[in-house]
């Protein structure tokens, strides 16, 4: 998770803890395998990108990013920059 030690782990645990997790089943997977053969070489994108466009797609929801460049080339995908920085 990219924690230091315990207490950012607390922190991190506590925090994910008010969001519902939407685990990827087996069609995402397949639909990411789709997608990272389409446009590894390409683009670069790597397989968490590719899974979790795939599994945006598949839930027809929005992925807010600040990636959007990344994931601008993926037909069908609705990618959204979440805020002005």
């Amino acid at each position: 998770m990219g924690c230091g030690n315990k207490a950012e782990l607390k922190r991190t645990e506590n925090f994910i803890s008010v969001f519902t997790v939407a685990w990827p089943d087996a069609v995402d997977f397949a639909y990411a395998y789709s997608l990272l053969t389409q446009y590894r070489f390409t683009t670069g994108l790597s397989i968490p990108d590719c899974l979790i466009a795939a599994q945006t797609i598949n839930q027809s929801a929005v992925l807010f990013s600040f990636n959007i460049k990344h994931f601008r080339v993926i037909q069908g995908l609705d990618v959204q920059q979440p805020y002005l920085r």
